[in-house]
């Protein structure tokens, strides 16, 4: 060539015959780097074979929910059985120094309903000093607990972090998720039941001639109807085998809907009621099939005009702890957990009877000393 460059051009390809020469090439022949893939090598993914794998990934996630759902439960129900323990450890630890166990509620007139007047201190006040020792020096034993001062303890938000409401339910009231036992039948709170918490007696460990570890002490209940608090020795603390365990599903209405009673309405009850309170109470008391209306001759008994006067009071708490014909006088035990009711033993062993447990055993297990009620029926 004369030197000249033609073009830019690049030299390649195999040597002349001739050495020293070169054959020119018009065209330059570019990186392999920077070639395009031809269609034939383009390898993608076609609109089926997403939606395949997105199939993939839900039906994987729809099989890993369920067995989520089942853990988180499972956990729940642990720490359920765990709360019950700590008030059990704290029963336990009233036994040791006072040498009884705590009475069930003390109040001077019998039997107990589920009225707010009285004394009514009951066993979880006896046990607070081993579970939150300010509380416990707070509450005033001289007064009854529907006294204006043990009131602001009773609406104090400190006492919802104590162990008295079960994990799984949407109860987030003043009356703890745990009761004691006071019975075999639904009737008002006496000296004469069979349970281990009852009125004004405090038994020792050698009268459960049962054996503690045959012997419910306390269980997991659902709110029922108007309830006190945490400081009422009445259905709010107390219950009994005399109904069949109750079972409260997320998906349907609960029988006695008092989910969205709060803390200040309670306490304005408590102080003051009102027959707007009589109406309410009642007309939230479903029965089986429907809801259950205010008898005309409840309304009647019901006086208006001035404010309330201590005897229209005692005419409204009468009504106020009455249900409707047929329905609960103190109530039972239940749960929101699938499967069962946790109970508390006196042996302190958390065990969950099933909804479906012959209404026979768990008399005999609610009675401290009828002979009856071994682990063959638990099984």
């Amino acid at each position: 060539m004369d030197g000249d460059s033609i073009g830019k051009a690049a030299f390649c390809g195999k040597p002349p015959e001739t050495p020293g020469t070169f054959q020119p090439m018009a065209k330059a022949r570019a990186p392999r780097w920077t070639t395009r893939a031809t269609p034939q090598d383009q390898r993608g993914m076609t609109q089926i074979e997403l939606w395949c794998v997105v199939l993939i990934i839900g039906t994987l996630i729809s099989l890993l929910l369920p067995a989520v759902q089942a853990c988180r439960e499972i956990a729940r129900s642990a720490q359920c059985q765990h709360q019950l323990l700590q008030l059990g450890l704290a029963i336990r630890n009233y036994e040791t120094i006072h040498g009884r166990f705590p009475a069930g509620v003390v109040e001077p007139s019998g039997p107990v309903r589920n009225v707010p007047i009285g004394y009514h201190h009951n066993w979880l006040i006896a046990v607070v000093p081993w579970i939150d020792p300010v509380p416990g020096r707070m509450i005033r034993a001289d007064l009854s607990v529907y006294d204006s001062k043990n009131l602001a303890i009773l609406g104090a938000k400190a006492g919802y972090n104590w162990p008295l409401l079960c994990p799984s339910s949407v109860y987030r009231g003043i009356s703890p998720s745990y009761a004691g036992r006071h019975g075999e039948e639904d009737k008002p709170i006496d000296e004469s039941d069979h349970g281990v918490f009852v009125r004004n007696r405090f038994f020792r460990v050698d009268e459960i001639t049962d054996g503690c570890g045959h012997t419910i002490f306390l269980g997991e209940k659902l709110p029922l109807g108007l309830e006190w608090g945490w400081l009422s020795g009445t259905r709010a603390t107390l219950r009994n085998a005399g109904l069949s365990l109750e079972k409260f599903s997320h998906r349907t209405a609960p029988r006695y809907e008092s989910y969205s009673v709060t803390t200040e309405e309670v306490i304005r009850i408590i102080q003051n009621p009102e027959p707007e309170d009589v109406q309410r109470f009642w007309t939230s008391c479903r029965g089986d099939r429907d809801i259950r209306e205010v008898l005309p001759n409840i309304l009647a008994h019901i006086p208006e005009g001035p404010p309330t006067t201590p005897e229209v009071k005692q005419s409204l708490l009468e009504i106020l702890g009455s249900l409707p014909e047929g329905g609960p006088i103190i109530g039972g035990f239940g749960s929101a957990h699938p499967g069962g009711v946790n109970f508390l033993f006196g042996d302190l062993s958390a065990r969950k009877l099933r909804f479906d447990i012959e209404q026979k055993v768990l008399k005999s297990l609610a009675h401290r000393s009828d002979g009856e009620g071994t682990d063959d029926a638990l099984r």
